[in-house]
């Protein structure tokens, strides 16, 4: 964190996010480079103040937004100073993972007209976390089946990336397959947190790139995600000396 006689940083409001990793502020910033410059660290796109749950959220949704969405994590970053705590970075995975698997995935499912299978996912049982992956088990095979037959009847002979569905078909399949990485994931008690927070983040990016305006269920996240610690502190930052090769319009 930075000094706290260091007067306080605000971004400005010509500020823009950028995608990727970038080798200097002059270059741009992405998300969790710029909290890193909030927080007075080094320049990287691994702050060591943000919560490794809210890492992989956030270097998944700032990559594969559109510009114009990308924007909308500004208002986050702030929040996400000071969020690195050991006690929560697990609560935070499985919170993460748990709305992946029952808001993200259904909405591809509902587009492609999964609309009975689309309803199942929210209604899996949390505290039962080994009928929830058989309840997913029969929407996955269900959604798959369907997916066959449509490539099928457009003439394939293999599932591949040349398969003519369509691309609701084509992230359905997608998201369902990621959803089972996760709750094999959730099953591991002792596991790292990044290895539950990293398939659930590619579950959500999934969804976002079928279709730009789901990128609110990331959105909706991670202000999840920051309201676990609702005793932290707000923290006041600006963005005074900030380079002005970093501010700048895509």
């Amino acid at each position: 964190m930075a000094d706290s006689e260091t007067p306080p940083r605000t971004l400005p409001p010509e500020f823009e996010l950028q995608p990727g990793f970038h080798g200097s502020p002059d270059e741009g910033l992405c998300a969790l480079e710029a909290v890193a410059w909030l927080a007075g660290e080094p320049h990287s796109d691994e702050p060591a103040c943000v919560c490794p749950t809210m890492v992989s959220l956030m270097r998944c949704t700032n990559d594969h937004m559109s510009h114009f969405q990308r924007q909308r994590l500004i208002p986050f970053l702030p929040r996400l100073v000071d969020t690195r705590d050991e006690a929560l970075a697990r609560p935070r995975a499985e919170e993460l993972a748990w709305r992946a698997v029952t808001v993200a995935a259904p909405v591809p499912l509902r587009a492609r007209g999964f609309l009975e299978e689309a309803g199942r996912l929210p209604r899996l049982p949390r505290h039962d976390l080994a009928q929830a992956k058989a309840d997913f088990a029969d929407v996955m095979a269900s959604v798959n089946g369907a997916a066959w037959a449509e490539a099928e009847a457009n003439g394939a002979r293999f599932w591949g990336q040349n398969v003519k569905v369509r691309p609701a078909t084509w992230t359905s399949v997608e998201v369902m397959k990621l959803g089972l990485d996760v709750l094999e994931a959730l099953a591991e008690k002792d596991g790292r947190v990044e290895d539950l927070a990293v398939p659930a983040a590619r579950l959500i990016g999934a969804v976002g790139r079928f279709d730009d305006k789901a990128w609110s269920v990331a959105l909706e996240c991670l202000d999840a995600l920051l309201a676990l610690d609702a005793e932290a502190d707000p923290v006041v930052v600006s963005l005074d000396d900030f380079r002005p090769g970093a501010i700048r319009a895509a």
